[in-house]
């Protein structure tokens, strides 16, 4: 027996029965703490690269990070609520508007929330909720909107366990992975007024989707991997309170989703928040459905009534060139006003341009994929400014193979077929494409289709065709 071993049973020893008894107690208060604090949800972090943006020179390649808090999923227990009847099936409802003859503007649109304890229950007898269960749907989250004296509007997010991963589904994801039931409550009905998609703009359909609590953004672990805290000035943008909000000021209320998306795998998810309106006592449309992109509604710094959009670009595999739009409401949709802000684009491009000039002498496959990625990022920037001409003037300077000596055919022929493709882009009128990388000219087909593409247009395509058998 070691020494400790008997320091601890001698002092044991030493106590009498009544010591004993509070030391276990003492001892079992302390395991309770212990196993409490285990219990509590696990934040991990999401980290999302820009690969777009170059390291000096003199470093290895590495990107800005922006690191956003995510939580484990969980799944909450829903609520007894009144039966209801005469509920119309999936294939009914998923995409069909209620008829028009129905509508009705509420009697008051006056209060447009309601205390988010007060989220009207779908029961657990309902005949959609049933079909969908017979699905393999869960109920995952809920809110409620009092829109008038007489209805309190609710919607209901379903999640497909089989398709969607974040519920230990495949990666089978399909437009049906996720629906939006929407419920009118008259004070002793709730009634089933539609059910809608959430749309799928790049990089995808979606996986997971969460209602938005403006309040209270945190006040339950959501089931999509990303806690969604909006500030002070999503707020002023959106309107929000409880679980509506009203980006138009219009005194239609909408109901937010946050909506994770796998566009690779959800090891590396996106996140965009889509706004559903109430138009009438029964027909919701979702406003974000036209964006070309993802959007937080992250207010724009020159102009706080105007949010950004995303612009993704796939490139390669995992590679992303993105850059920003800037929308705002024109009084009867979302509009692009980006070439309204051209020096906050020509101020992002502007370190771009100086970190490609310092590769200058070097071969451009030394850094390549990154190169590649600068240089596009930089058109697209300038054509979101207004500036389109401006932009070709300056990748045609950096790309030009006098810049890079000792560069091997393979990357010559990526920098002539990119110019080639901006330069056709620019005449045609056109938004400048994104060509394939270099490492896709492995593809013989890729690289055969690209030069015959571009030798019908004109271009001298000579350096690219000694890639080919």
């Amino acid at each position: 027996m070691s020494e400790s071993h008997s320091t601890t049973l001698f002092f044991w020893g030493l106590m009498n029965i009544k010591h004993k008894t509070a030391f276990i107690t003492v001892l079992c208060g302390m395991l309770f703490f212990l196993l409490a604090g285990c219990l509590q949800p696990v934040s991990t972090e999401i980290v999302i690269t820009d690969s777009t943006n170059l390291p000096p020179a003199s470093s290895p390649t590495t990107s800005p990070t922006q690191r956003l808090e995510t939580s484990q999923p969980i799944t909450p227990s829903p609520k007894n609520s009144p039966t209801l009847q005469n509920s119309p099936t999936l294939t009914s409802t998923s995409t069909a508007e209620p008829a028009a003859a129905t509508a009705q503007q509420p009697e008051s649109a006056a209060s447009a929330e309601i205390p988010a304890e007060e989220t009207i229950p779908l029961a657990e007898d309902d005949a959609f909720r049933l079909e969908l269960k017979a699905k393999k749907y869960l109920l995952t989250s809920a809110g409620s909107i009092r829109w008038s004296e007489k209805f309190i509007f609710s919607a209901y997010v379903f999640i497909q366990t089989d398709s969607s991963p974040l519920l230990a589904g495949d990666l089978d994801v399909n437009q049906d992975t996720v629906l939006i039931a929407f419920y009118r409550w008259d004070g002793s009905e709730n009634q089933l007024i539609g059910v809608k998609r959430l749309s799928g703009p790049p990089p995808g359909l979606p996986v997971g989707a969460e209602i938005i609590n403006w309040t209270k953004p945190a006040s339950r672990v959501p089931v999509v991997e990303f806690f969604f805290q909006p500030g002070p000035d999503h707020l002023r943008l959106l309107n929000g309170q409880n679980y509506s909000s009203d980006i138009n000021r219009n005194a239609l209320p909408e109901f937010a989703f946050l909506v994770e998306y796998c566009p690779i795998s959800c090891n590396d998810p996106m996140f965009g928040i889509q706004l559903f309106e109430l138009q009438s006592t029964s027909s919701i449309v979702n406003l974000t459905e036209d964006l070309p992109g993802l959007t937080r509604f992250t207010p724009f710094t020159e102009n706080p009534s105007a949010f950004s959009v995303t612009d993704t670009i796939w490139y390669d595999f995992y590679s992303t060139i993105q850059t920003t739009w800037v929308f705002t409401w024109d009084g009867a949709k979302f509009n692009d006003i980006s070439a309204s802000f051209p020096e906050a684009y020509t101020a992002e491009a502007e370190p771009i341009i100086n970190s490609v000039q310092s590769y200058f002498g070097q071969p451009f496959e030394q850094n390549g994929m990154a190169l590649e990625l600068a240089t596009l990022k930089i058109l697209k920037l300038y054509e979101k400014a207004g500036m389109p001409e401006q932009g070709l003037e300056i990748f045609m300077q950096l790309t030009d193979p006098a810049h890079w000596p000792g560069t091997g055919t393979n990357s010559l022929c990526w920098l002539n077929i990119s110019r080639a493709t901006a330069e056709g882009d620019f005449k045609q009128d056109r938004v400048y494409s994104i060509p394939g990388s270099s490492a896709s000219f492995e593809s013989i087909t890729a690289l055969q289709d690209a030069v015959t593409h571009l030798e019908k247009t004109g271009h001298d395509m000579r350096i690219c065709k000694d890639l080919l058998p």
